[in-house]
């Protein structure tokens, strides 16, 4: 090697500092512009989502009470349920009452139809 001088070694130490800062930065400032566009698009997302699940929540809200007041009109007309069948419409008046809040004429008539014996737990 010829002769290299102090200069020229601060020279090249100095141009890698600066390589390597300027990668690191324009790293960042990506990374950066990344994340806001993203943050912007799953934020849609998000909102999608949510209004999905109120739909997926009323829709079984409205379903599951078909399905309640067509077993109690059964019950209300004599119509005697097996076991399963009593098991079935229980697991879906609990899930009605407990998960989907709802508590309206359902419950009244449940209550009326246990009291006067035509289904029970």
């Amino acid at each position: 090697m010829e002769n290299i001088t102090l200069g020229q070694v601060a020279a090249a130490v100095a141009f890698l500092i600066a390589l390597i800062g300027g990668w690191v930065q324009l790293k960042k400032w990506t990374t950066q512009a990344i994340k806001e566009i993203l943050k912007d698009e799953l934020k849609a997302i998000k909102e999608d989502i949510t209004a999905l699940r109120a739909e997926i929540k009323k829709e079984d809200k409205e379903k599951t009470k078909n399905f309640l007041v067509s077993r109690l009109a059964d019950a209300e007309r004599g119509q005697e349920w097996s076991d399963i069948e009593r098991q079935r419409f229980y697991e879906q008046y609990d899930h009605y009452r407990n998960d989907l809040n709802g508590n309206t004429y359902i419950e009244t008539a449940v209550e009326h139809l246990e009291q006067t014996g035509k289904i029970w737990r």
